[in-house]
């Protein structure tokens, strides 16, 4: 039904009328080009069909326009900065409210029993959304379960899980929860012309109130920004820094904008603003909660579910920038095994494509094909990866391709190539292809398989899906789906289409589709991608906003996401106790991944391998928990990597803690994310050999035993050969000399490091005496040469390093422990030794080097199989299962038969257990379901965990229980232990 609700002019008295028609008639005229400009699209089962396009070579039809859509009414009008305005006719047949005010014209669309989407634009109608119009959305809109509602203020559409209504006298949007909870309320529009508005249109934006003590989480790759009083986040793929368009709020709902141009995010105290360089109009979702796990269950339902990944995927990978031959494959693989470290996957990084002779870094890019000088038989080198050593093999390709190159040609052919975009000066002869394009997506994906499959490739890693270009060049293209500028964030997606499309077909559904793209658009998890997060540093600090920025991304309901554990790019933190740090919180992402330049093998970390060795054994001691959590991702829209608020939403103290996780429902992780050693050295407090502050003598011994003396002067930094004048470069060993007069008393040490340090000797002494370090050069660590301080005390000192670019600190070793918060009020478990502690305090947790602090809480049923090296090295039989008691719970252990997609025809089975705290009973349940393969009897190994009982990685060697199944209920009680 419809009804005019037009205002009388007077209703409209602060705004001028005559400013406004000028701004009406120039968005006419935009859109009127825009429109002519863009692409025509159908949307058929989900999937987008070009109709037109407008490349070279392409038909081309402008699209006529509807000049009835832009209504020009009385009133006074100033501008549309907020774009409030009184209702002049509501339409809600059909269970869609369509509100006209003056100004605009609101559409909210009931899409799933908690989705409600939500479009605005200027004037009469609200446009498709042209940005390729749904492309992140795979369902349809159901509205069976929603009524309209209508009083004097307002509209609604409401469901038993979320309401959203329409103001009449502002014509604002408002969400409340089934007891009638304000959500969100919206507090503005504006449509203001783009920067080029012939081509991008409007400028959309919302703004929205935020409440007092409302808590955001997601919003992509980031690390303290939504913790901080106000933001200003891009909202575009570049390099390392990736943005989800979607907020969770502790207040139990979820927003998706849904525009991939580039845009910010600002956040204040009191505001939360969404803002896009171009499109027609204000198109956004909101979830409905009241946790985390629904509005992640919308987000799936409204976008694609998760792909299982391959049950070895959920094992280690590991990588190198770069392996450069057969054989270093080959030795390395062969190493793992030797040093008994499990291990699934190895990984080629970029240049495997270029001949030794080559004269261009360019030659052969895209190419997908491996060169005879350093590959001769790189097939051979697979087969026996997979069937002697046990391997699976990943190798990345890229969307750049050499200009010169066969395939490079076949998709210029189809108009399938873009202009050539300065990316590296290094690299002038490669361009990237339009993914955009559906026959250049097609060429591409069967150019890739037709060269990598046959040789027995099982994953792919998908570099530079930004695509790499911070200088916004990728967004002055044209693509067949219009301005890149309005679609250029969707790039990944169809990226991630393409191969994960052209494998199933290849491979006839018999190998699930891996890929590891490194940029990210809402929808891109149906396409079984895992996001990495790109080429961060080696540091601390990059440390600790991967392990927030994961996080982050997860609760948006991307589901798998990893980092390169150690950081990709060396800085003069590169060392052992870093990669230790990383490698533990690296155990329990959802995907396990070392990558990184120059970094060494696991044992060659020395002291520390057993370190490593131990959680690489947890993790694999866990797969028979993380498939589980897998399989729920799958089937039941679960998180693995949680954020406590996805569990502890009613504890306000967790809802500020993200440097602690939930790894599925029963492992509280605890990252250890900064180093031991305090720098305590100021540039004040040292003196060179005549006795100047703020600078030391520096010594650059030649090979040739000459010296270069000078004066280094300290402000600039402590790395001595940063900026030096020719004649000091070359040394052969550096020396600097000086004094020290620290501020504190107690033991400190002069520490002397650069990137990978521990090749390269470095002698001391203090005070004149030879002072030895205290840490060996065999393990990747800095060495110290320890001295008792005296405040206020010089301390003389002089060393001699063969480091070419050294840096010197002096640093107090710090106790390695770290606080601890336990959320809510069930009871917790120290995983390490069985402890009982009851939640809802902050404990001082030890935490030296061989561990970090995890607990599981009160009941947790974890199973955990049999110690392996590879994942399918044996059934996962016995099972361990550890009860965790104090509270009632439960588990569903899943499997399958591991890679292939019969699982999609429900080829799994589902063990449920549970256990009952008060009648002290753990109830093992009827199976359900079957697939080829199945272990039909198997072994569980119970255990009740208690103080030294049922702790560590080790397997239990007197487990409480041992009972045989097979495939019927099963009670077990614990009272008689």
């Amino acid at each position: 039904m419809v009804r005019s609700l037009r205002p009388s002019r007077s209703s409209l008295s602060k705004f001028e009328f005559l400013s406004w028609v000028p701004g009406i008639l120039v968005t006419i005229a935009c859109v009127s080009v825009v429109l002519s400009l863009g692409s025509r699209l159908a949307l058929a089962d989900g999937k987008i069909i070009p109709l037109k396009g407008n490349n070279p070579g392409q038909d081309s039809a402008p699209l006529a326009l509807d000049t009835g859509s832009i209504e020009i009414g009385g009133g006074d009008v100033k501008d549309q900065t907020s774009a409030q305005a009184p209702a002049t006719s509501i339409d809600s047949s059909q269970k869609i409210i369509t509100v006209k005010t003056v100004r605009n014209t609101i559409r909210l669309q009931p899409w799933s029993e908690g989705t409600i989407r939500v479009e605005a634009a200027p004037g009469k109608t609200v446009p498709a959304n042209k940005s390729i119009e749904n492309v992140a959305v795979v369902s349809t809109p159901d509205a069976t379960a929603w009524v309209v509602t209508e009083d004097n203020d307002k509209v609604e559409v409401k469901s038993a899980r979320l309401s959203g209504s329409v103001d009449k006298k502002t014509g604002l949007v408002s969400f409340f929860a089934p007891d009638g909870k304000l959500l969100l309320k919206q507090s503005a529009w504006s449509f203001d012309p783009a920067q080029n508005a012939a081509r991008d249109g409007l400028q959309p934006e919302a703004s929205f109130d935020r409440s007092p003590g409302e808590h955001f989480y997601g919003g992509g790759v980031l690390g303290e920004e939504l913790r901080s009083p106000t933001a200003d986040i891009q909202l575009a793929n570049y390099a390392v820094t990736f943005r989800m368009p979607i907020l969770y709020s502790s207040k139990g709902y979820a927003i998706f904008w849904q525009n991939p141009s580039w845009g910010q995010l600002k956040l204040t105290q009191d505001k939360m603003t969404w803002h896009s360089s171009a499109g027609d109009s204000v198109d956004y979702f909101v979830f409905a909660g009241p946790h985390a796990d629904d509005t992640v269950a919308e987000y799936r339902h409204l976008t694609g579910a998760a792909p299982l990944f391959p049950h070895w995927a959920y094992g280690f990978w590991f990588s190198r920038d770069r392996f450069t031959s057969q054989n270093e494959i080959l030795d390395a693989a062969k190493n793992f095994r030797a040093h008994q470290f499990p291990v699934d996957l190895i990984v080629q990084d970029w240049y495997y494509w270029r001949p030794n002779n080559s004269p261009h870094g360019w030659d052969g890019w895209g190419s997908d094909q491996f060169v005879t000088d350093r590959y001769p038989d790189v097939k051979g080198m697979i087969d026996q990866l997979h069937d002697e050593l046990h391997f699976h093999f990943m190798t990345v390709v890229w969307p750049r391709l050499d200009d010169q190159g066969e395939h490079s040609k076949e998709l210029a052919a189809v108009h399938g190539i873009f202009p050539h975009m300065h990316v590296n000066e290094w690299d002038p002869g490669s361009n990237f292809y339009d993914a955009y394009n559906p026959q250049a997506r097609d060429i591409y994906g069967r150019q890739v398989m037709e060269n990598l499959i046959p040789i027995g490739v099982d994953a792919f890693w998908m570099d530079a899906t930004q695509p790499e270009s911070g200088n916004g060049e990728f967004r002055n293209f044209d693509s067949l789906e219009g301005p890149v500028s309005r679609i250029e964030d969707t790039y990944p997606l169809f990226l991630t289409k393409t191969l994960y499309d052209a494998q199933r077909k290849a491979t006839c559904d018999q190998k699930r589709v891996v890929l590891l793209p490194c940029s990210i658009y809402p929808g891109e998890q149906r396409n079984g991608a895992a996001i990495w997060t790109s080429d961060v540093h080696q540091d601390w600090a990059s440390l600790k906003w991967q392990m927030q920025g994961l996080q982050n991304v997860s609760i948006t309901g991307y589901p798998y996401i990893t980092t390169d554990i150690g950081g990709y790019g060396p800085t003069i933190e590169s060392d052992q106790e870093l990669f230790v740090r990383w490698f533990q919180w690296g155990t329990f992402c959802p995907i396990y991944r070392v990558h990184g330049i120059g970094r060494p093998f696991p044992w060659q970390y020395g002291d520390a391998e057993p370190v490593l060795r131990k959680f690489d054994r947890l993790r694999y001691r866990l797969l028979p928990y993380i498939y589980s959590l897998a399989g729920q991702v799958t089937l039941d829209s679960g998180t693995i990597l949680r954020p406590l608020v996805m569990d502890f939403q009613d504890d306000t103290k967790a809802l500020d803690t993200r440097d602690e996780f939930m790894f599925g429902p029963s492992i509280l992780v605890s990252p250890i994310y900064q180093s031991s050693r305090e720098n305590v050295g100021t540039v004040p407090q040292f003196s060179d050999n005549d006795g100047d502050a703020g600078s030391v003598t520096a010594l650059y011994i030649k090979g040739d035993g000459s010296q270069v003396v000078t004066k280094k002067d300290l402000t600039d930094g402590m790395k001595f050969t940063q900026g030096a004048p020719s004649n000091q470069q070359g040394q052969s060993s550096i020396r600097f000399q000086g004094s020290y007069t620290p501020s504190v008393d107690g033991p400190l040490a002069f520490e002397v490091g650069e990137p990978h340090a521990a090749s390269n000797p470095t002698t001391a002494s203090i005070d004149g005496l030879p002072t030895p370090p205290v840490t060996p050069y065999s393990d990747s660590r800095f060495p110290q040469f320890l001295f008792t301080a005296v405040a206020g005390k010089s301390v003389k000192f002089s060393i001699e390093t063969k480091m070419p670019d050294p840096v010197f600190r002096v640093v107090r070793n710090l106790p390695l422990n770290r606080n601890v918060y336990l959320p809510g009020t069930q009871d917790w478990y120290d995983f390490w030794t069985g402890k009982r502690t009851t939640g809802g305090q902050t404990l001082k947790t030890e935490a030296p080097l061989e561990r970090i602090p995890l607990y599981v809480r009160a009941g947790s049923i974890v199973p955990m199989g049999p110690e392996l090296q590879y994942a399918a090295e044996k059934p996962a039989d016995p099972i361990e299962l550890r009860v965790y008691r104090g509270k009632n719970g439960t588990f569903k252990l899943y499997e399958d038969e591991g890679d292939s997609y019969s699982y999609e025809q429900g080829d799994y089975a589902i063990i449920p257990i549970s256990w009952n705290d008060s009648t002290q009973t753990l109830s093992i349940g009827q199976r359900q379901g079957s697939f080829p393969g199945m272990l039909a009897n198997r072994t569980f190994a119970i255990v009740w965990v208690s103080s030294g009982h049922g702790i560590d990685v080790t397997t239990t060697a007197r487990p409480d229980v041992i009972v045989k199944y097979s495939g019927q209920a099963l009670n077990i009680s614990a009272k008689s232990k």
